[in-house]
């Protein structure tokens, strides 16, 4: 079952709506790398930072010349499985948290499954290169 196209504008509004969670993402990255609550949020909180740039990155990049359609091609096919490996943990982690009772926790583990998901299905959607 091929995945349905969206219209330009819709498209268009999809990816700059993902763009935008993706600098969010990357905000929250800054703060939890600035002002890290445990020794261990440096890590996630890079990694955020990360996936939220290479996101961003495969949304923007050019088609402009022959190398320039390849870095693109290999770009989205890194930020895709980068995307997919975030939405994951963080549906996981919010059923972990909504079993232990923490209502709260579920739901920002359920809000940071936003941006990876709107940049995943930004990039399944941009298959005609526009």
């Amino acid at each position: 079952m091929p995945w349905p196209e969206l219209s330009g504008r819709a498209h268009r509004i999809l990816r700059w709506v993902a763009l935008a969670l993706n600098g969010a993402l990357f905000l929250v990255g800054v703060y939890f790398e600035l002002w890290p609550r445990y020794r261990t949020d440096v890590w996630s909180a890079g990694a955020l930072c990360a996936i939220a740039l290479g996101n961003s990155a495969a949304l923007t990049a050019g088609t402009e010349g022959s190398g320039a359609r390849h870095l693109r091609r290999r770009l989205r096919r890194i930020a895709l499985l980068a995307s997919l490996l975030l939405a994951g943990a963080s549906l996981l982690l919010a059923v972990l948290e909504a079993s232990r009772g923490s209502a709260f926790s579920a739901l920002t583990s359920l809000l940071l499954l936003l941006p990876p998901a709107l940049s995943a299905a930004a990039i399944l959607d941009d298959r005609s290169g526009r």
